[in-house]
């Protein structure tokens, strides 16, 4: 069990980026509440479901964390500037992340 949380382009297959979380790690509910997707946590893992973002949210997100320091705000942080350059190189204005 686990939280496995990955980004993907609109109605494609190929994962663009990837951010994990054990079941039981304290930092779930934090993880969630940045990304704002509450609803998708079912304690144990996510739910299975998507929700976009286009590049100003995922830039909004990244700023609100750039100053925090350790686990889980560095690797979020790099989990959403991967996302970020595929948007800009790949020419694309929005994203999937699925919460699974």
């Amino acid at each position: 069990m686990g939280h496995d949380i990955y980004a993907r382009p609109k109605d494609a297959l190929e994962e663009i980026a990837y951010f994990r979380l054990g079941a039981f790690n304290e930092n779930v509910e934090t993880v969630y509440g940045i990304l704002e997707a509450e609803s998708f946590n079912l304690q144990l893992s996510g739910n299975g479901k998507k929700k976009s973002y286009s590049a100003d949210e995922i830039v909004s997100i990244s700023k609100k964390i750039s100053h925090l320091k350790g686990f889980p705000y560095e690797s979020l942080y790099k989990f959403l500037g991967d996302i970020y350059r595929w948007l800009v190189y790949n020419d694309k204005e929005e994203v999937e992340i699925w919460f699974c």
